[in-house]
C-alpha cells in the first residue's frame, strides 16, 4: 500500500482533477449487496483502482483550486499513518496525554510564531492555548456555542439589575 500511495501521489497529474462519473456510477461497478466472501487484497487494491479512483475529486492535483487545501507532503502522510496506528481518540488528557499535551506544546509554538502576547500560551499562565479544530464546520459549532452562552450570562446579568 505504501507503493500504492507513492504511485498515486507521483501519477496525480495524469488524472482529471475532477471525476467524470454520474450518481449511482458506483454501485454500478461494485453493486448493491455486500460480498458474500472476503477478498485478496491484490483485489481489494484492483478493485480500488478501478472502481473507486475514477470516482476521486483529487483535491492535490495541481490544477485543483477549490475548496480547502488539504496536506499532500510525505510528511504529512507519514504523520497520519502514525496517528492511524496508535488509533486513539484525544478528547481529552485523559484519554490520550500524550495527544493533549502535544498540541498544548505545538499551540504555544504557533503563538510564538505569530508573535502572540504570552496570554495566548498555556504555558505562561494565561488564559490562552485553545485547540486544534478538526473542520471549519466545528470551529463554527464552537464559536456559535461560546456566542450563545455569552449571550446567555449577559441577559442574565441584565434580568437581575
Amino acid at each position: 500500500t505504501i507503493e500504492c500511495m507513492v504511485a498515486y501521489i507521483e501519477n496525480m497529474r495524469n488524472f482529471s482533477c475532477q471525476p467524470d462519473v454520474q450518481p449511482g456510477y458506483l454501485s454500478k461497478l461494485i453493486g448493491d449487496k455486500a460480498p458474500e466472501t472476503g477478498e485478496s487484497f491484490d483485489d481489494v487494491i484492483s478493485e480500488f483502482h478501478k472502481s473507486i479512483v475514477p470516482g476521486i475529486t483529487h483535491w492535490h492535483h495541481p490544477n485543483f483550486f477549490a475548496y480547502y487545501p488539504t496536506a499532500l507532503s510525505y510528511e504529512a502522510i507519514i504523520g497520519d499513518m502514525l496517528c492511524d496506528i496508535i488509533a486513539c481518540v484525544s478528547f481529552s488528557w485523559e484519554a490520550c496525554p500524550a495527544s493533549t499535551e502535544l498540541e498544548m506544546i505545538t499551540l504555544n509554538w504557533l503563538a510564538d510564531a505569530l508573535d502572540l502576547p504570552s496570554k495566548f500560551k498555556f504555558s505562561e499562565g494565561g488564559n490562552g492555548g485553545g485547540v486544534i479544530q478538526h473542520s471549519a464546520s466545528d470551529t463554527v459549532l464552537y464559536v456559535m456555542m461560546a456566542v450563545r452562552n455569552a449571550t446567555l450570562h449577559r441577559l442574565d446579568a441584565n434580568k437581575s439589575q
